[in-house]
């Protein structure tokens, strides 16, 4: 088995290929997000995703944008447009060529803003729903922020995120520092930038992230990913 390794957006994704179902069950690649790409009756192609520590991702949609960069990039596959079976439902992918691939999230969601006292401090923060549950603060300046300081607001809200992140914004450009050490199966830094670019909701339009490797569009449901993806 000889993975292809997938760059989004500075995480690496471990795709093993199948020509058939029955080859999917000894599949995971310890200690890296792996990606199994097998043959669909209702799509094009099937997707499973297991985070590092072999837990099976029930939303992963960068999964099938990986698949999709494999099949065209490395396979030369030459469609404009990629339907994926996922556990979560179908997912399009489009290739838009030289190594960009966009996809739509739907159904996103800016859930509510609340202001907690954490530690003597009131902190404002922003729960979004993307697919996976993201806890947005705003900052003026992350650069040295300590994503580690995020910790007391898991226990506080209406629901238990999947990931908690301070974010900052100039020009423009999406910043962010994530922190998830609690979850065994986090969301990928595009669902994050994804969750950030609907937390700034007031400046609806368009987002560069990780110096214009994404392009996040936010809308009022839905949410536009635009990624470059390189084939290590």
């Amino acid at each position: 088995m000889n993975p292809t390794i997938i760059d989004i957006l500075g995480e690496d994704y471990f795709l093993i290929s199948h020509t058939g179902a029955e080859e999917y069950r000894d599949t995971q690649i310890k200690d890296a997000v792996s990606v199994n790409l097998l043959p669909s009756l209702t799509a094009d192609f099937c997707v499973r995703s297991y985070s590092k520590n072999g837990v099976l991702r029930r939303f992963d949609p960068i999964a099938a944008v990986s698949a999709a960069a494999y099949l065209s990039l490395k396979q030369g596959l030459p469609l404009d447009e990629l339907v994926f079976e996922t556990p979560s439902g179908l997912l399009t992918v489009f290739c838009t060529g030289d190594g960009v691939f966009t996809l739509t999230l739907q159904k996103c969601k800016v859930l509510f803003t609340e202001t907690p006292e954490i530690l003597g401090c009131a902190v404002s923060y922003t729960d979004v729903n993307v697919g996976r549950v993201c806890r947005v603060v705003r900052a003026e300046n992350i650069t040295s922020a300590d994503p580690s300081a995020l910790a007391p607001l898991l226990s506080v809200g209406r629901y238990l995120p999947d990931a908690l992140l301070f974010s900052s914004i100039n020009g423009g450009e999406l910043k962010i520092l994530p922190y998830a050490d609690f979850n065994p199966s986090p969301p990928s830094r595009a669902e994050l930038f994804a969750a950030t670019a609907l937390a700034y909701q007031e400046r609806r339009g368009e987002f560069t992230a990780d110096g214009g490797f994404l392009i996040v569009r936010a809308g009022c449901s839905a949410v536009d990913l635009k990624i470059k993806c390189e084939i290590k």
